[in-house]
């Protein structure tokens, strides 16, 4: 994530793997991110499924808990795969912009 770590997680409640999200402090967007989130489900947008604030300690922790993208992220293909074909591009920009528009 551009904003922390994500992580891969299974839990004991969870009913398949879900992705974490770890930030060291609290971003300016983040209240933006969550209301978001608060939205109708949409096939292109991960659903948030618990957040959790820590200000305790030297550093507030923020933990956010998504549903876990199946089929992976742009990044994680290119980075297995090399340079993907222009129909695949195409579909993964046709994806994001359906997402962004549901958000707006």
């Amino acid at each position: 994530g551009a904003q922390g770590t994500v992580y891969m997680c299974q839990g004991p409640l969870a009913e398949g793997a879900i992705a974490v999200k770890m930030m060291a402090s609290l971003p300016p967007t983040l209240n933006l991110e969550l209301r978001m989130l608060q939205l109708p489900r949409h096939c292109n947008v991960s659903a948030l499924l618990a957040a959790r604030i820590d200000p305790a300690g030297p550093r507030i922790k923020v933990l956010l808990a998504y549903a876990l993208a199946e089929k992976g992220t742009v990044a994680a293909a290119l980075r297995s795969g090399g340079a993907a074909g222009y129909l695949t591009v195409c579909s993964w920009v046709v994806q994001a912009l359906r997402g962004l528009r549901h958000l707006h």
